[in-house]
């Protein structure tokens, strides 16, 4: 019986496999070098509380409120951490340090903030997790003159917080 012959496969050359294993290389770069990539990407990225201190005095209206929001979240952990971790602890100890820039540097800017159509209602919560007894006035005198009832309802609770 004569069985099919197949022609004989010749192996590619050395070159050939080199360039394709270059090549897939560089499609698919590895787990590792992607991970470098994001992480680098995220790096240049991230803004610092002075750069949103910054922003929350800034004539851009987005970049105000975006400002107003990161610092309220980031005043609301500080003060969540501070009082849960033990006295003395790292984390108090961090949480302390970035409070006293928060304390120094915010309610000047969350004041003017109160001005700004955009920014109000975070501002309001800040100037009360702040307890800046001296905003009273100010957020009264907004309230007066505000019609949108959510941000009525943050000038108030922030205006029960303050009067306690």
């Amino acid at each position: 019986m004569n069985a099919p012959r197949f022609p004989r496969l010749r192996s590619p050359g050395p070159q050939l496999v080199a360039v394709l294993l270059l090549a897939l290389a560089v499609w698919f770069p590895s787990p590792a070098q992607a991970v470098d990539e994001q992480s680098e990407a995220a790096v240049q990225s991230q803004k610092s509380l002075t750069d949103y201190l910054s922003d929350l005095e800034d004539d851009s209206d987005p970049d105000r409120l975006y400002a107003a929001r990161v610092l309220r979240g980031e005043l609301t952990r500080v003060l969540r951490v501070e009082a849960r971790a033990p006295a003395g602890s790292l984390a108090s100890l961090d949480a302390r340090a970035i409070l006293i820039e928060l304390e120094a540097r915010l309610p000047n800017g969350c004041r003017s903030g109160l001005q700004k159509l955009n920014s109000v209602a975070p501002c309001a919560d800040i100037l009360a997790l702040l307890d800046v007894k001296a905003a009273v006035p100010e957020i009264r005198a907004v309230l007066a003159v505000e019609q949108r009832k959510w941000v009525r309802r943050h000038l108030e609770k922030a205006l029960a917080r303050l009067e306690q």
